[in-house]
């Protein structure tokens, strides 16, 4: 089970890192690589890991959930852009969901410091 992660360099020369924490709290992947202005390159992540994905330059952070019919996981394909985290707010208020919906997902984003 994993999602599919697309970094798309801003700049000329743009050095990547990913660094990851399983969720037993080990240590994971440790990856860095330097991008070309509008270079990409896809990474695939557990589901279950806990990764921090960071640039010296401009970089999008895409993710892609390939759907249930490649991982088994019941859900549809999307894409959704990762904004930074420091455009994120310091609270949200999420509505509950009405009777009959059995599972429900939620994906936060938080601080390095936090892993």
């Amino acid at each position: 089970v994993y999602d599919r992660f697309k970094i798309v360099a801003g700049e000329d020369f743009t050095t990547v890192q990913i660094e990851c924490t399983r969720s037993d709290g080990q240590s994971g992947n440790l990856t860095s690589f330097i991008l070309q202005e509008g270079g990409f390159r896809d990474v695939d992540i557990p589901s279950t890991d806990y990764c921090w994905v960071e640039g010296d330059k401009r970089i999008i952070l895409l993710q892609f959930s390939v759907g249930q019919h490649v991982d088994g996981v019941p859900s549809d394909p999307f894409m959704a852009m990762i904004p930074p985290v420091d455009q994120y707010s310091n609270g949200y208020t999420l509505a509950t969901v009405p009777d009959g919906v059995q599972n429900s997902l939620y994906e936060f984003v938080h601080s390095k410091r936090f892993l």
